[in-house]
């Protein structure tokens, strides 16, 4: 859907000073191919649980791993660096391949609600998921 450039604005504003979330363009050879972001109820350096998501642009950059990419980054974040707990997100119930996507990850569905499918996932199920993974980035 079409966001306004005065809304975009104003959400910009509202985010840039924000401690409860922190956003990142994601760059791959030199294009924007993505983006990601944490989300918390207050600072997201303190949270035992963050929220999220992602999203994978269309750019010249291609490549069938590149999602991956950005999901591994993401947790590493928050898991990592962060010392989250556990991270949650939802999407669609029609989007099949965000679930099929989310279960090679290692989270776990935690409800549904009209129309999205809420997932979550601990430190020991991404590191799982990241170890099975990792190869196909050497």
């Amino acid at each position: 859907s079409h966001i306004a450039p005065h809304n975009q604005r104003l959400w910009y504003e509202r985010i840039i000073n924000s401690v409860e979330e922190s956003h990142w363009v994601v760059w791959c050879k030199g294009t924007r191919t993505g983006y990601m972001n944490l989300k918390g109820l207050d600072s997201v350096c303190s949270q035992k649980s963050l929220d999220g998501g992602l999203y994978v642009g269309n750019s010249k950059v291609k490549h069938g791993l590149l999602g991956y990419a950005i999901a591994l980054m993401q947790l590493d974040i928050a898991f990592k660096f962060l010392f989250t707990m556990k991270y949650e997100t939802s999407f669609r119930e029609s989007n099949i391949s965000a679930s099929r996507f989310n279960k090679q990850l290692g989270y776990r569905e935690i409800s549904r609600k009209d129309g999205f499918i809420r997932v979550a996932i601990t430190n020991e199920s991404y590191n799982k998921a990241k170890a099975r993974l990792i190869r196909f980035f050497k």
